[in-house]
């Protein structure tokens, strides 16, 4: 599998898709999205866990 940081990072700073949906079907906790969506974490500071983990919804979900 191969992560494209860009497109996980836009998925998961885009507010149409709601922090419920993405915490739910991804796997990532709501806090961990709210925190980032809030500027209250920065990106470079996530996990590689949670990289994979919405790599993983982005191929699925085709976005």
């Amino acid at each position: 599998m191969k992560i494209d940081t860009t497109k996980v990072e836009a998925v998961l700073m885009d507010k149409t898709v709601s922090t419920y949906r993405l915490a739910k079907e991804a796997g990532v906790s709501q806090s961990t999205i709210t925190r980032l969506r809030n500027k209250e974490r920065l990106f470079k500071n996530i996990t590689v866990e949670t990289l994979i983990k919405v790599q993983t919804w982005i191929d699925k979900n085709g976005k």
